[in-house]
């Protein structure tokens, strides 16, 4: 499934979508989805660059795009953008295999072990901690997150 992007007349192609309302999808194209409110990108080294960057700059230009979430497919680090009120970001970074992935405007919580099940990781960590929380300034943002 693609996503379009509007303001860059073109679309990607995210490797996994939730759409909480109806889908919307470009006219006559079934397969190119206007409407994502997450959008997750599993990080290898030839995309990490863009998916940080680029990409989520042109993501974020969605009004319907509400999480954005990094997933490193070497060690458990997630990386979940959570877009604001007032159209800022907030990031959460999330560590350890008890931590819970939480998709607050899809109600969605997704254990971190889950998503890594299967997964042979380098330095893994077990303990349980908060997922540390930072606000993101707009002008960040429109640079792109940074690693």
């Amino acid at each position: 499934m693609k996503v379009w992007l509007p303001k860059e007349n073109s679309y990607n192609y995210p490797d996994t979508i939730i759409v909480c309302a109806q889908p919307v999808f470009v006219p006559d194209c079934t397969d190119i989805l206007a409407n994502p409110d997450v959008i997750m990108e599993i990080l290898s080294d030839s995309t990490k660059s863009y998916d940080q960057g680029d990409k989520f700059d042109a993501y974020s230009t969605l009004d319907s795009l509400q999480h954005y979430v990094l997933i490193d497919q070497k060690r458990c680090s997630i990386r979940s953008y959570q877009r604001q009120p007032d159209q800022s970001w907030v990031l959460r970074r999330y560590t350890n295999l008890t931590d819970i992935l939480t998709l607050s405007a899809t109600g969605l919580e997704i254990p971190v072990a889950k998503i890594y099940d299967g997964v042979e990781l380098i330095n893994i960590q077990v303990t349980h901690t908060q997922p540390e929380l930072e606000a993101i300034q707009p002008e960040v943002i429109e640079n792109g997150p940074t690693n």
